[in-house]
Formats: C-alpha cells, structure tokens, sequence
C-alpha cells in the first residue's frame, strides 16, 4: 500500500532517473533553457495541441530548469500552472493516442505498456517538481498532487507505483507535511498510523 510505505520510509531518497532527465541534453532542451520564457515555452508544449515529440522535450526541459533555476522569479508566477498541467496530462493518458507518444521516448521502460510509458512521463515531470522547487507547492496544491499520485497507481506496474511513491515523498517532506498527513490519512489503517507514530517516539527520545 503506497500510503503506508510513505509512513515506513524516508522522506529524502534519492532519484537518479529525474536527475537524468535533468542533465543538460538534448541541445533543444537546453535551447530553451537559455531562452527567455521557460516555463510559459514548457506550458505551451505540454499541452494537448502539441505533438509527442514536443511533450517529451517539454519534460526534459522542465527538469533542467527545475534543477539548475530553481530560484528563477518565474516559479512563482507559473508553477501552479506546470503542476496543473502535468496532473491534468497524467489523467488524460488512458484517453489519448499513446502508442504514438510512447514511439518518441527513448529507451522506456519495456514492461510498461503505451499508455503507461506516458503517464510515467508525466509523473517524472511532477517529481521534478517536488524535489527540486518543493517550497512553490501551496497548501491547495496538496490535495490534488496526493490525490493524482494514488488514482494513478491503481492496478498500476511497479514503475508507476514507484515514481508516484517518490512523488509523494519528496512532497511529504516539504513544506505542508501536516496536511499531507490529512490527505493521506484516510487511506491508513489505525495500525498503520499508531506503528509511524512509536516510530517517531523512538527516532525523538534522547539517547
């Protein structure tokens, strides 16, 4: 259970495939990191008008710059807008024509199907996000990031589920963890909750 393993884990692992995403290529993502409007070129390419090669480099541009500006004044203006538009991409995946977005990924994960390599895409593009700008996620923000990341593990492969899991735990270790803890709580057990609380008693008390 994703919601569980949250509480049994770090908050603070590591991610070596948004970090891959994140290196300075190709050329074109790193094009338009060096252009003036980042984010507004990443909104307008992540959107259903634009094509599978477009969406892809859009991903990979937003982890660049996500990465390497992550104080850039544009965060505040435009990030709800990125995170609304990644949640809205990942939902839409089982409608849309994936086979033709999963041809233009390189080297996706074999055991995922199409729709599946895409939405795994996008959530990448969403832990980008809550690893390297986490201090942009507004409180609001909460409730549909936790609520996006468990729909879409659903009956999911462990690729998924895993990228959503790191999802949320580098979005539990920001800045709204209380509210976190309420989105999350109604898919714990007592039991669940009671074990990450001792837990937490016993990592505090003064050796």
């Amino acid at each position: 259970d994703i919601s569980s393993s949250l509480m049994k884990k770090s908050p603070m692992m590591g991610s070596p495939v948004v970090n891959l995403l994140a290196r300075a290529s190709p050329l074109s993502a790193e094009k338009i990191h060096k252009s003036g409007d980042v984010l507004g070129q990443v909104i307008s390419m992540l959107s259903d008008s634009s094509s599978p090669q477009e969406q892809v480099l859009g991903i990979k541009a937003l982890a660049l710059f996500a990465k390497e500006s992550p104080n850039d004044p544009s965060w505040e203006r435009k990030f709800a807008l990125v995170l609304n538009c990644l949640i809205d991409q990942i939902r839409g995946v089982p409608s849309r024509d994936a086979d033709v977005f999963a041809r233009v990924l390189q080297s996706p994960p074999k055991q995922l199907n199409s729709c599946q390599q895409v939405q795994h895409l996008f959530l990448q593009g969403v832990r980008s996000l809550l690893q390297f700008v986490p201090g942009h996620v507004q409180s609001e923000d909460v409730s549909s990031i936790v609520r996006c990341m468990l729909e879409c593990t659903e009956n999911a492969p462990f690729e998924v589920v895993h990228t959503a899991e790191q999802a949320l735990q580098n979005l539990v270790s920001g800045n709204h963890p209380e509210v976190c803890f309420e989105e999350l709580l109604p898919y714990t057990t007592a039991e669940e909750v009671e074990e990450a609380l001792q837990r937490h008693r016993c990592n505090t008390l003064p050796s």
